[in-house]
């Protein structure tokens, strides 16, 4: 008979089993929560939600896309979801939209004064929330630390996309 906790028992003390198998999303959970505490004010200010600062936050960064479907791609985010966020957003001024000259399906979004204003405004909060979690953080562990989650971003896309194509195993192509 298939015995659950001698399973996870034996799981956890194996060698593979480095890190506290719930190390991972206690920290993220926590680090989320710093930074929607931290940005509970300019919420309030903006009448925006987190989400939709984060999505502000994104368009801003030169290296990142202008579509709902980068979004999506980028924060994985329901169609649905940022929809809604991204009318918000134009309904209180802060992005507008244009359709793509060469494809009218697909519509750029591109940040407004107020949109760039927010989207600063959280960026310093969002670097200030950074520095205070990597406080006291070598360089070398921050290295580590970046290397460790391009690893684990990785893995994240295999794993979406093996919950994607249900039947599917990791050695099943």
């Amino acid at each position: 008979m298939y015995d659950k906790r001698k399973f996870i028992s034996e799981l956890m003390e194996s060698e593979a089993a480095i890190v506290q198998d719930d190390d991972i999303f206690y920290v993220t959970g926590r680090a989320r929560r710093v930074l929607e505490h931290a940005c509970q004010a300019l919420m309030q200010q903006s009448g925006l939600r987190k989400v939709e600062l984060d999505i502000l936050y994104f368009l801003s960064r030169k290296d990142s896309g202008d579509t709902a479907r980068d979004i999506m791609e980028s924060r994985s985010l329901s169609k649905a979801h940022i929809s809604k966020s991204v009318d918000n957003l134009r309904r209180t001024g802060c992005v507008t939209l244009m359709a793509d000259p060469a494809d009218r399906r697909c519509v750029h979004l591109h940040l407004t004064d107020k949109g760039f204003a927010l989207a600063a405004s959280y960026a310093a909060i969002v670097h200030r929330v950074c520095r205070q979690l990597l406080c006291g953080v070598t360089p070398q562990e921050r290295q580590a630390i970046r290397s460790a989650m391009e690893k684990i971003r990785r893995n994240i896309v295999a794993a979406d996309n093996t919950l994607a194509r249900p039947g599917q195993t990791e050695d099943t192509p």
